[in-house]
């Protein structure tokens, strides 16, 4: 009798063990970030849409309805996200997490960043709460330690959504124009929101006009941009004289006049080294010198 209950025991510790492991399957792997989109920043908070890959370890696939999520180092508060279902995991595979919105807390941020000399690996223990179809009447909680690269964060963040926050030509101006050569003055402001300074190494770019001709080239050297703070480079342009008169010659009679920079801003991020495309319009504020 006693050997009878014992297997009816077992058989349902084993049921509720099955169906534990069915109700709380083993925590995804973030395999990469692949996008970092800044969508607003506040004295506090930087908020973004993040884009990333994860994968799923377990044998059976499952949906996401909901998730949220806060984020710890340590004792620090680093933030919060969520994501909106639904979202298929396949078994074994992975799968595209696209635009989750995630809020950054800019004070720990930046002390967390101070705290860590290098950018590969940051211990990021995250508080769950999800809403899953295999349980589709009580969340699932889960606590769970990953070690992320900040370094892939930041990478994320270079992309043409971000840039366009971070230049602005404040202003163009055509000094004079001779019979050899034409001079511009133009500013350029970098713009940095952000709780992280940086330094730029180089600047190098092509003065070209609407048409792709090539009028000149700007190198800049090396500038210390703070965090929270906004920095101009005056620079003047010398374009060759005979490419700048059939260029002005032509926008003129179209009464639109447009030139552009183009090329690369080489900066140092944390001992970590990027490259910026650069691709701005510089005819919004042109003045004629009288």
């Amino acid at each position: 009798m006693k050997t009878l209950w014992l297997k009816i025991f077992t058989f349902i510790v084993f049921l509720l063990g099955s169906s534990s492991c069915a109700v709380l399957p083993r925590f995804p792997r973030i395999m990469s970030i692949d996008t970092l989109k800044i969508e607003k920043t506040t004295p506090t908070h930087l908020i973004a849409d993040v884009t990333s890959h994860i994968f799923n370890p377990n044998f059976f696939g499952f949906r996401v309805q909901e998730l949220q999520y806060h984020a710890y180092v340590g004792t620090k508060y680093l933030g919060k996200g969520e994501i909106f279902g639904p979202v298929h995991v396949p078994a074994h595979d992975s799968v595209r997490l696209p635009d989750e919105p995630v809020v950054f807390n800019y004070r720990n941020l930046d002390k967390i960043l101070n705290q860590h000399n290098e950018l590969d690996s940051l211990p990021v223990t995250f508080f769950i709460k999800a809403h899953l179809d295999i349980s589709p009447l009580v969340p699932v909680y889960y606590v769970k330690t990953l070690w992320l690269r900040p370094e892939d964060f930041l990478r994320a963040s270079i992309n043409t959504h971000n840039i366009e926050r971070l230049l602005e030509i404040s202003s163009v101006r055509i000094q004079a124009v001779d019979f050899m050569t034409s001079r511009l003055s133009v500013v350029l402001t970098l713009k940095n929101d952000f709780p992280l300074a940086y330094n730029i190494d180089s600047v190098r770019l092509k003065i070209t006009d609407k048409y792709n001709n090539n009028l000149g080239k700007v190198f800049i050297g090396q500038v210390h941009v703070g965090k929270f703070s906004h920095v101009d480079l005056a620079f003047s342009v010398s374009l060759d004289n005979l490419n700048m008169a059939i260029s002005l010659l032509g926008q003129s009679i179209e009464e639109d006049i447009c030139f552009y920079a183009r090329g690369q801003i080489y900066l140092t991020l944390r001992y970590e080294h990027f490259s910026l495309p650069v691709n701005e319009c510089l005819g919004v504020k042109i003045q004629w010198l009288d």
